[in-house]
């Protein structure tokens, strides 16, 4: 199967601004991004290994990443 901690956020607490990258073979990904309270707060496609993500205002944030329609990996982002 996937290795699914080659996927990595980081820096990790941000200050708002971090780097979601995907792992060698995984050429398109799904990424919702909620807040603390389960609001989707952005949503996008992914279709490059790296990607910039900049989320406006403080605390914690769940990212999924789905590929395939399957939930491939989950992250906590912390804007601080």
């Amino acid at each position: 199967g996937e290795d699914v901690s080659a996927v990595r956020l980081y820096p990790n607490p941000n200050p708002g601004s971090f780097y979601l990258d995907l792992p060698e073979g995984i050429h398109a990904a799904d990424v919702r991004i909620y807040d603390g309270l389960g609001r989707l707060v952005l949503q996008y496609r992914q279709t490059t290994p790296h990607r910039s993500v900049t989320l406006s205002g403080k605390g914690v944030y769940y990212v999924s990443v789905r590929v395939n329609g399957k939930l491939f990996a989950a992250r906590t982002a912390v804007v601080e």
